[in-house]
């Protein structure tokens, strides 16, 4: 696990409420990591369900960054992207190309910020 977007929720969860997540892979990227791993992005709603009612509501919208492990018991330190190739991910229709794009372009944005502030 590499990052964490920010976490704001949208509608609260309470008590007795059933909690629904929805998740899939945006994109992977062997080069857009300032420290160079190889990465794998992915996006996670966050539904709360009122039994009673059945009502849906998007409670929030999580974004994931995770490295691959060296090894496949999940040790020896992050994957380089220079040393695999990753399967490249396909949206199905134009929403899901946008919502990658979207976040792809952010994912940018803060890498080139991220590397302005180191220097």
């Amino acid at each position: 696990f590499h990052e964490l977007d920010e976490v704001a929720f949208r509608a609260p969860v309470n008590v007795g409420d059933m909690v629904k997540f929805e998740s899939c892979v945006l994109y992977t990227s062997q080069e857009i990591d300032a420290q160079g791993r190889a990465t794998v992005h992915t996006e996670v709603d966050t539904w709360v369900i009122q039994p009673e009612s059945g009502e849906a509501v998007l409670s929030n919208t999580f974004n994931f960054t995770f490295g691959l492990a060296a090894n496949p018991d999940g040790t020896g330190g992050s994957v380089k992207g220079t040393d695999i190739v990753l399967r490249r991910v396909l949206p199905a229709n134009r929403e899901e190309a946008y919502k990658i794009v979207e976040r792809y372009m952010g994912d940018r944005a803060q890498v080139e910020e991220d590397v302005k502030y180191r220097h």
